[in-house]
């Protein structure tokens, strides 16, 4: 049995408590790590899904290195938790990040799309991103 056929599994016993944690992620550093790791530990979610943004609407006048580029850090970086996921959520068919996306329609995505009924979803992002926040 696969960890995701585990995890589903289990769903059918409890909801999952599912975290998504959306950042521009360039890089990904221990900074991002630490929060997720205390997010974790104070809610004890099931699943932390790191989504790098395609193209955040707050950073449009700012250079990000490509996405396929952030992703890799990403999934470099959630190897050392087993309940952090890598996400391509904002990836686009082509998987080139180059799509505006809002935060909103991410998490439309992820429950119409991802998790069981009953789920529970949680919305993390930085310090930075929440400022900017009109």
């Amino acid at each position: 049995m696969t960890t995701a056929q585990a995890h589903r599994t289990a769903a059918k016993h409890h909801p999952r408590r599912v975290a998504l944690f959306g950042g521009s992620f360039d890089p990904i550093h221990s900074g991002h790590l630490s929060v997720a790791r205390a997010a974790d530990r104070r809610f004890n979610f099931d699943e932390i899904h790191f989504i790098p943004a395609s193209r955040p609407p707050h950073k449009l006048k700012q250079h990000l290195a490509p996405f396929p580029h952030r992703f890799a850090m990403v999934a470099l970086a959630c190897t050392e938790h087993p309940h952090f996921v890598p996400s391509l959520a904002e990836a686009g068919e082509d998987f080139s990040g180059t799509q505006l996306h809002y935060s909103v329609d991410t998490v439309r995505y992820f429950r119409h799309t991802c998790h069981e009924a009953g789920d529970r979803l949680s919305f993390i992002i930085g310090a930075d991103a929440f400022l900017d926040i009109p």
